[in-house]
């Protein structure tokens, strides 16, 4: 029994011990008591020295400085092998692996080349360091208590301590700089794993089996999207909105099939086996401006070949050629030449297309609902171009010099000059900088431009896009017919938000949508 322990059970029993003792000498009288209680006293101290020699300190013949060394020492230890736990823990396999190839610097990657061989046992490591931080906690208290005699000083300055300087601020600046510290310490933590392992191993060699080998920390699509949003300049990172748009367009990529962006059937030019290429027809296929022209026979899901458009460069439509006789002509020096047609059922996935159109035979597949049917029973979908596909992956409309709408399902014209009068007579979407603001019971879109005639001045050229708030009252009906709705007013935020450039037009005259 501690000696502190002794004094207290001294003081609660000293009254009953002298009546005790008054009453056992008037019993037995004064001799026989007198050597009963020195027979008591030598075995009291019998007992005394013998319970000193066991619940004595074995740390108590230490010097003082010795001492404090120890706890610093346990301070230590505990403290840095509670910040690799969480550090060490917190690099998985996958992102060791990533910084090991692609870390944006040489430091990085030598750090996570270190931990890689340490960290693929993560059961082991885990055990190896709990293990270290339990001894290491359990032998400062016996330190302290050493140091400071009494049990409260010593219990609360191993609460404060551990809890501060082993827990808090070890873990709070492992957390920030896990990969570089972690590093740091790899050769100590191999001396731990070797010098623990006849205890850690077994442990975890039953955490393997029990709970299985450790599993990477992979992310699915739809957390690689929000990782990649993450990612954007107006949040955390480095990614611009056009690159992650792309990103996301192509991870979206592998899940979409023909019918998500085929141009639909309704919309699709197209021109029969049976009419005639003359001058009406030439100026037909130069008004739509495609490239590729589907051409049926009796009916439009009957497609049999595709014209392509560019073949008609040297073509005279005095000729009044049959497209017919195109499709049966095979002279070798033919001046038109027409492409078999590329099928594709309506659930044929965009990477399968893709690769097909890579191949070279065409860039147009003719989509069915169903490839399995015959041709007289199949029904025409649509179409899909190399350029849609693009397009899909691009998250944005590709607008070349023959295209009449941005989208096909949105209907936004594009802006063209009349080449009669150099005057600009539908909306443009192509600048960057869109603002909004009020005039006059309207709201307008602003888009700032770059002309190329005044690109050395440095001006910029404006163009307001103004869209009534209350409907087309008070306006023509040319002007009403032009008038943006809120779907382009919407299309042409999206379409801005998503460039960070100028874009660069040639010098036509700039004339408002509609009148101020």
């Amino acid at each position: 029994m501690h000696a502190t322990a002794w004094r207290r059970l001294t003081v609660v029993y000293a009254p009953l011990a002298l009546a005790t003792r008054h009453i056992a000498r008037s019993v037995l009288g004064a001799p026989v008591f007198e050597a009963g209680v020195g027979v008591l006293r030598k075995a009291e101290q019998a007992g005394a020295a013998v319970c000193s020699s066991v619940h004595q300190s074995p740390l108590a013949n230490l010097p003082r400085p010795v001492l404090v060394l120890l706890a610093l020492a346990c301070l230590g230890l505990a403290a840095v092998v509670a910040g690799l736990t969480l550090g060490m823990m917190s690099l998985d396999a996958v992102g060791l692996e990533i910084l090991n190839n692609a870390a944006p610097s040489e430091a990085d990657q030598r750090a996570a080349q270190a931990i890689i061989p340490v960290r693929k046992n993560g059961n082991l490591l885990l055990v190896t360091l709990l293990l270290t931080n339990t001894i290491a906690m359990e032998f400062l208290p016996l330190v302290l208590e050493t140091l400071f005699p009494g049990g409260l000083v010593a219990l609360i300055m191993s609460v404060v301590l551990i809890m501060i300087f082993s827990e808090i601020l070890p873990q709070a600046t492992f957390a920030r700089y896990a990969l570089r510290i972690s590093a740091f310490f790899v050769p100590f933590v191999k001396i731990l794993i070797m010098v623990l392992y006849p205890f850690s191993a077994p442990i975890a060699y039953l955490l393997d089996k029990l709970l299985g080998n450790e599993k990477p920390n992979v992310y699915s699509k739809e957390e690689l999207k929000e990782l990649l949003h993450a990612h954007t300049l107006e949040r955390y990172g480095e990614l611009t909105l056009d690159e992650m748009s792309m990103l996301r367009g192509t991870l979206d990529f592998a899940n979409k099939s023909a019918s998500d962006i085929m141009t639909k059937e309704k919309d699709v030019f197209m021109l029969s086996v049976d009419e005639v290429l003359d001058r009406k027809t030439m100026e037909e296929i130069m008004e739509a401006g495609y490239s590729r022209i589907p051409l049926y026979q009796n009916t439009r899901a009957n497609v049999v070949a595709l014209l392509l458009t560019k073949q008609l460069i040297m073509y005279d439509p005095d000729e009044e050629l049959e497209i017919v006789s195109l499709i049966r002509k095979k002279k070798k020096n033919a001046k038109i030449r027409v492409a078999p047609p590329l099928y594709a059922s309506q659930h044929t996935k965009l990477s399968d297309l893709l690769n097909e159109f890579q191949l070279g035979r065409s860039h147009m597949a003719i989509v069915y609902d169903d490839l399995n049917k015959k041709m007289e029973q199949r029904t025409l979908m649509g179409v899909v171009t190399l350029e849609d596909i693009i397009e899909e992956i691009l998250q944005e409309e590709i607008v070349d010099e023959s295209d009449a709408f941005l989208s096909n399902d949105a209907k936004i014209p594009v802006l063209r000059r009349d080449l009669k009068s150099g005057r600009l007579t539908r909306g443009f979407v192509g600048p960057a900088l869109v603002t909004t603001k009020k005039i006059k019971g309207t709201s307008a879109i602003v888009l700032h431009e770059i002309d190329v005639k005044q690109i050395k001045k440095k001006m910029l050229a404006k163009m307001e896009f103004r869209m009534l708030e209350t409907g087309s009252q008070g306006m023509t009906s040319a002007e009403s017919s032009m008038a943006p709705t809120p779907r382009d007013a919407e299309h042409l935020t999206m379409a801005r938000q998503r460039s960070n450039t100028y874009s660069a037009m040639s010098d036509w005259e700039r004339t408002p949508l509609l009148p101020k």
